[in-house]
């Protein structure tokens, strides 16, 4: 798993184009139903359940992405 393939999922939910994301985006601007879409991709792609609580924990994308990177190991 790698930042530019997860940032790169993170544009897919977000409706943006893939290398697009950079990882300084703030979570708490993506809206609940693209963190919705986001949590069933990060399970399927990288089979790693993450919840609304982890997007509350996390500041930034790149937050985000450590957070998932962790939980796979």
């Amino acid at each position: 798993m790698n930042k530019e393939e997860f940032f790169n999922v993170v544009a897919l939910a977000m409706e943006q184009e893939e290398g697009s994301i950079t990882g300084q985006e703030q979570v708490a601007n993506i809206d609940s139903i693209k963190i919705m879409g986001l949590i069933g991709l990060i399970d399927e792609k990288y089979g790693v359940t993450a919840t609304p609580e982890d997007f509350q924990k996390s500041a930034t994308v790149l937050d985000l992405f450590t957070l998932v990177k962790e939980r796979k190991g």
